[in-house]
């Protein structure tokens, strides 16, 4: 663990910080698409917001691949496909935390058949950090479809409001860098020179 800390603890601080500006961005222009009175734009301004976010994940954990492939080509470094799931997901442990603390504290709720205000307020606290801080660029695609009020999918808002749904799109931000790297590492969609 040291090790890796030591090696890509750069891009473990990167991957946070781009987490952080992009979930800002995210929750801006899903704000704007509401206060302009309508929903109908939050699925593309979505749509838009997570493939902006995975193509600078992508850009940057490739590369970082593509060099550790050149290091492996010349026997400096052992090849491990999965080193950007374990940097990606040391990095993904507060968009990781807050939802499953949520899901947490809902289910003892739930199942427990008491409303606590302490309970309500960790999980408005968990959630008003999920959806600010650590997954805003996923919150038009989940507004769309799992809001209580306009949602597609509202039948089953629970998901949303209890992480559940923030907790599948770390998931798929790990999958990302995985899919990333694995390109990279691999040497995966690059030119080849043609040695005569």
């Amino acid at each position: 663990m040291k090790n890796l800390f030591k090696q890509k603890g750069y891009l473990m601080l990167k991957c946070l910080i781009n987490q952080i500006a992009l979930s800002l961005f995210g929750l801006m222009v899903s704000g704007f698409t509401i206060t302009d009175g309508g929903t109908g734009w939050l699925l593309p301004i979505g749509i838009f917001s997570i493939l902006f976010y995975y193509f600078i994940l992508i850009s940057f954990i490739r590369e970082d691949g593509l060099k550790d492939g050149l290091k492996v080509e010349g026997g400096r470094m052992k090849k491990d496909v999965f080193l950007s799931v374990k940097y990606c997901a040391i990095a993904s442990v507060p968009g990781l935390l807050f939802p499953l603390i949520n899901l947490i504290v809902r289910l003892i709720a739930h199942f427990g058949s008491f409303t606590n205000d302490l309970i309500i307020n960790i999980s408005g606290i968990c959630n008003a950090v999920t959806r600010i801080l650590t997954y805003g660029m996923y919150n038009p695609v989940d507004s769309y479809l799992f809001n209580h009020q306009y949602g597609l999918l509202k039948s089953i808002s629970f998901v949303s409001d209890w992480g559940i749904s923030f907790l599948i799109y770390t998931l798929l931000t790990i999958a990302v860098a995985f899919f990333a790297y694995f390109t990279g590492v691999n040497q995966m969609f690059t030119k080849k020179e043609n040695k005569e």
